[in-house]
């Protein structure tokens, strides 16, 4: 019994032993207290971890070493102690030279007699560790502060390619966020793939820092939510983050945008390509010459525009390609020397077999390979100078040809002569159209006649010649629109040529044989038409639009000239109707008035001398007799006369009316039987030419009563086709029209008034047959225009 209970006290003072052993040599602080909180027993642990030796400490509570912020924590933790529970916490303490110490503790209830009696703690200096955490910690918070910040977009995956983490720059770059694409996985993407870029990527997640080509990567392809980003250019740098033991436990993508870089790079490459393809395909030919050297570049026009080949210009010296006279215009030398940015001129270029050309050369300084060259752009100008000079001729030659029209417009104006005035247009024509020949035409009713004509051909009887203007409709519808009609060639086919042919008739094989250029335009006034002027030409095709352009405005000139002298011609006629008149008023009222009262006179005498018984033998008888025969004479003369200078009838009554007096007025006073033939009632004639056809019939009876010593006269007029008719035959001794009568103007004044009105006299006579006048004189339908009284 007694060696049991002594190996019992030996187990217990072994145990007690190993406990204090435990509690003395543990490598944490092992400490106890009462429910006062005041230290029973400290380890030496407890005192190198504050500092405090073992008897200071034993005198201390624990609430006077705990850190202050941290003694109500603490206080909680060893109340739930005391309680009964066992805890586990983190404090710090303050040691005895003011530092401190974070400690990882724990406190469990003292049970003695199923009561708590004190506090039981263990605790570990946790001070390495707190600072290791917090400076991960910050280095999270910096790293972290370092992605968000960063300008490139940054992605942060697990091993497996789960995403983790994005920054605002990735956001921003494809316009997501990161819980718009919780499912994203790089390692799945097949865009990558079919980029070729997932080796790189699968290198990257197996732990090698890679850095993946640029691709052009389009998010709407394989990113949800993505639909109005556009596509970028990115550069990935992948970065593997491993731990102590090289495991990955994360991996980081940057993406660097560099959409711009490559846009600028290609716009700058298509810029080059641009504007090598303009160098190499303008027209304008382009060198780029070193400042007092050599050609250093030149686009293929350059050559081609000088005859070489490109290896023959490029060993030229520039300045040979300028003609030896113009180079003081443009100097190379001149202008590296004078450091001069630009040059201008207008030289010779010399080509490579010599001929000369126009050139417009730009020179202008630029940086080429990081030295200042020449950059010289030639132009060929020759087609522009030629079209200057070309332009210069047309403006001399449209000044020449203004000087000539009005030069004829001076001419035309010089006269109001009508028949002079219309040889001076057909001369004036010359300077503005040469031609071989050339036609004036005038307006006569519904016929055109031919007035004046110059050139070769048989001239006779074309005054007779009358052209129904309707003979070819489609030449008056183009002259009433006031243009010219030209015919190339008149024996031609074209419808212009065939209605010349058609017009002319037969003076197409005689007069106007020799014609093949025709040109005619209108001499048109106000819309009306007052005759034609034609060119004629021996060659085919003389006449152009410019001649068309020049003789329309002649014929402008030409038919204000006509209306001009038609109104001076009726203004003259006029004043010569009103001095006749006037006459007639004087001789009335004067010689017309003396000669009657002679008459009254000498009645009276012959009267006083009956009465008297003087002897009607005498001579004083007779004497008085004869004074009044003479007196009654002289009186029927004037009346005669007066009847002449002022036919009353003529213009009150008409023609006819007039033609009946006037025959009347002869047979009372000549004793000789006219009778008139003419159509009742008043004919609708100008008043020009029924004054020219009363002049005619008194001249023709005049001529009867001196010459003819005829007993009878017929006087007949007639109208028919547009055309009236005059004639007066007698039944006197009529004479020889092959003998000339000089000093007899009558026959010259009836053909002169005859052609005026642009009439025919026909005159038949023999010895012992009588005499015929004939007359005939087209007239004009009311509504249409004429040259009256030419």
């Amino acid at each position: 019994m007694a060696n049991d209970g002594s190996e019992s006290l030996q187990q217990q003072l072994r145990e007690i032993e190993e406990y204090r052993s435990l509690f003395e040599h543990h490598p944490n602080a092992i400490f106890a207290f009462d429910l006062d909180g005041h230290f029973t027993r400290v380890n030496p642990v407890c005192s190198e971890l504050s500092g405090y030796s073992p008897q200071e400490l034993l005198a201390m509570s624990w609430t006077e070493i705990v850190y202050p912020d941290m003694i109500e924590t603490t206080r909680l933790q060893v109340e739930r102690a005391v309680a009964g529970e066992s805890q586990w916490f983190e404090s710090a303490i303050l040691r005895k030279d003011g530092s401190s110490v974070d400690l990882a503790a724990t406190t469990m209830p003292i049970v003695v007699g199923g009561e708590v009696v004190g506090i039981y703690g263990i605790a570990r200096d946790v001070t390495d560790r707190k600072e290791a955490e917090e400076a991960l910690r910050v280095s999270e918070a910096r790293f972290r502060a370092l992605v968000e910040q960063s300008p490139l977009a940054t992605q942060i995956y697990a091993p497996d390619g789960t995403l983790l983490q994005v920054n605002a720059a990735w956001e921003r770059l494809w316009g997501v966020t990161i819980n718009m694409i919780p499912e994203y996985n790089p390692l799945h993407d097949p865009q990558l793939v079919d980029k070729g870029v997932m080796s790189y990527i699968e290198r990257g997640f197996a732990g090698e820092t890679v850095v993946v080509p640029p691709i052009r990567y389009e998010p709407e392809r394989t990113i949800a939510g993505v639909t109005e980003v556009e596509y970028r250019w990115v550069r990935t740098y992948i970065y593997p983050v491993k731990d102590e033991r090289n495991q990955i436990q994360e991996v980081v993508f940057l993406n660097e945008d560099i959409s711009a870089q490559l846009n600028a790079e290609e716009r700058l490459r298509e810029r080059e390509e641009q504007y090598r393809s303009i160098f190499e395909s303008t027209t304008d030919a382009i060198c780029i010459v070193e400042f007092g050297g050599p050609l250093v570049e030149a686009n293929p026009a350059a050559f081609a525009m000088h005859g070489y080949t490109y290896e023959e210009f490029m060993s030229l010296d520039p300045i040979e390609l300028i003609a030896e006279e113009d180079r003081h215009l443009f100097s190379l030398s001149t202008a590296a020397r004078n450091r001069i940015e630009r040059q201008h001129a207008r030289v010779k270029a010399v080509r490579k077999d010599g001929s000369r050309f126009h050139i417009d050369i730009h020179g202008s300084t630029i940086l080429f390979r990081g030295k200042k060259h020449l950059l010289v752009v030639i132009r060929d100008i020759t087609e522009q100078v030629e079209a200057y000079e070309m332009l210069e001729q047309r403006v001399a030659e449209r000044t020449r040809e203004l000087s000539t029209l009005l030069d004829l417009s001076y001419t035309v104006s010089s006269t109001l002569e009508i028949k002079p005035l219309l040889e001076l247009i057909v001369g004036g024509l010359k300077d503005v159209a040469d031609y071989d020949g050339a036609s004036l035409l005038l307006r006569d009713g519904d016929y055109l006649t031919f007035f004046d004509r110059q050139g070769p051909g048989d001239q006779a009887g074309l005054s007779q010649v009358r052209i129904p203007i309707n003979r070819y409709p489609p030449f008056w519808d183009r002259f009433m629109a006031g243009e010219a009609v030209i015919i190339e060639d008149v024996q031609s086919a074209d419808p212009f040529a065939v209605g010349w042919r058609l017009s002319v008739g037969p003076l197409a094989h005689t007069t106007f044989k020799y014609v093949h250029g025709w040109m005619g335009v209108p001499l048109l006034l106000k819309g009306k038409i007052l005759g034609l002027s034609t060119l004629a030409s021996a060659e085919n095709g003389h006449f152009t639009e410019r001649h068309a352009t020049l003789a329309l405005a002649a014929g402008r000139q030409a038919a204000v000239a006509v209306e001009n002298a038609r109104l001076y011609d009726q203004g003259r006629q006029w004043a010569a109707t009103e001095e006749r008149a006037r006459l007639a008023r004087e001789l009335h009222d004067s010689v017309t008035q003396a000669l009657f009262s002679m008459t009254l006179h000498a009645r009276t005498t012959h009267m006083h001398l009956e009465r008297e018984g003087i002897d009607p033998q005498s001579p004083l008888a007779r004497s008085v007799r004869q004074l009044s025969d003479l007196t009654q004479g002289a009186l029927a003369e004037m009346r005669a006369l007066l009847f002449e200078l002022r036919p009353g009838a003529l213009r009150d009554e008409g023609l006819v009316a007039a033609l009946h007096k006037q025959a009347a007025a002869l047979t009372a006073r000549e004793e000789l039987k006219v009778d008139v033939q003419a159509p009742a009632g008043r004919i609708a004639l100008d008043e020009t030419v029924e004054e020219q056809l009363y002049r005619l019939s008194q001249e023709a009876l005049h001529n009867v009563v001196k010459h003819a010593q005829a007993t009878h006269v017929q006087l007949c007029l007639s109208v028919q086709d547009h055309l009236v008719t005059l004639e007066v035959t007698d039944n006197g001794i009529g004479f020889d029209l092959g003998v000339r009568h000089p000093g007899h103007m009558g026959l010259t004044t009836m053909a002169e008034r005859a052609s005026s009105l642009r009439g025919d006299l026909e005159l038949r006579s023999a010895p012992g047959a009588g005499t015929a006048v004939r007359v005939t004189v087209p007239i004009a339908d009311e509504d249409e225009a004429s040259v009256p009284a030419l």
